[in-house]
């Protein structure tokens, strides 16, 4: 499955929208910060709510938690003075790649791609082309990607709304 993700630059608690490769609006991303971390949510196109990543750091050093259906199935570690800027925990999947550019993929562990992710133009301008290999892993990848893209702009601080 492949999709273009676009940050949202227009007033409001939008900050992600996610399109096919029709330009059809899929998923949107929303926001809650506060001084030490925050909430964000993944929405299909009808407003449900298809994961929740919560964010618990400051700028540079942030634990996120990825819950589908309220279940944690993802941890990333953001540690900017680490040679690893970003871990990955509770899963058997790593990342390989170029975060600072976003190109990478996350393979699990037999080395099977579930995820690639890289910088490409759109009729929408800057975006993210994203392909998820499994159906099931959508949620989960486009959380993924929303994390390292939000880190890699230059952290949590940087997804607050416009308002």
């Amino acid at each position: 499955m492949d999709f273009y993700l676009n940050r949202h630059t227009g007033a409001g608690e939008i900050l992600f929208d996610v399109f096919d490769t029709a330009g059809t609006l899929l998923y949107t991303v929303e926001g809650e910060w506060g001084s030490f971390g925050g909430k964000l949510y993944l929405r299909d196109s009808s407003g449900t709510e298809c994961a929740k990543i919560t964010c618990v750091g400051i700028h540079g050093l942030c634990k996120y938690s990825v819950h589908i259906e309220e279940k944690e199935c993802l941890r990333v570690t953001q540690n900017m003075a680490s040679e690893h800027s970003i871990r990955l925990s509770k899963t058997e999947w790593s990342l390989r790649g170029d975060l600072l550019t976003r190109c990478f993929d996350v393979v699990d562990g037999e080395e099977q791609v579930r995820m690639t992710h890289a910088p490409c133009w759109t009729a929408r301008g800057d975006s993210y082309g994203i392909q998820v290999e499994r159906p099931e892993d959508v949620p989960v990848c486009l959380s993924l990607s929303v994390i390292v893209d939000s880190a890699a702009l230059c952290g949590p601080g940087c997804v607050v709304p416009a308002n």
